[in-house]
């Protein structure tokens, strides 16, 4: 079953806890893997060896990381745009 679907507006049912860990995951996962990290939480995604729950999770990593990508983006440019040395 493939569960990468767009289901981005029911973030704002998401509790603040689960937010925040999914989003110290996505930054861990984002400075392990680097480019690849959406492909990787693809794969885990549709890996049919883990169990429905985890595929699950990796799934939903895996539709916010475009967002969290943009916006750790765009902090990072307003942090230079700032820096005055």
């Amino acid at each position: 079953m493939n569960y990468l679907g767009d289901h981005s507006m029911f973030y704002i049912f998401e509790s603040q806890k689960r937010r925040v860990s999914d989003e110290r995951k996505l930054r861990d996962i984002s400075m392990r893997y680097g480019e690849q990290a959406l492909e990787v939480l693809r794969v885990r995604a549709n890996d049919d060896a883990l169990a429905d729950r985890d595929r699950k999770h990796w799934a939903r990593l895996a539709r916010k990381m475009p967002s969290f990508q943009r916006s750790e983006s765009a902090s990072n440019r307003a942090g230079m745009l700032t820096n005055s040395h």
